[in-house]
């Protein structure tokens, strides 16, 4: 179905990595190594570092869990959490 999926948007970086994904658990790791760097490519992550924009992301996710895990410290944080959201 990745294959099939990556001929009809071959500029997917999703389809590419599941494509990826799957073809390392069938054992073909160097076929899934090109995929994942395929996708790589067309989302601009680099070897060395991340591009601002995921960087960005990155800060984003990371505010995120400490949020989250704020919320979970405790009985009392998690029902100001709720409170919050309604």
């Amino acid at each position: 179905d990745y294959e099939k999926a990556h001929q009809l948007d071959p500029e997917d970086a999703t389809i590419l990595n599941n494509l990826g994904l799957a073809e390392q658990k069938l054992g073909y790791t160097a076929k899934a190594r090109q995929q994942f760097q395929k996708s790589n490519d067309l989302i601009g992550f680099k070897e060395e570092g991340l591009d601002v924009h995921a960087a960005e992301v990155d800060l984003s996710m990371r505010s995120k869990w400490q949020e989250m895990k704020k919320m979970m410290s405790s009985w009392q944080e998690f029902r100001r959490f709720l409170k919050d959201i309604f």
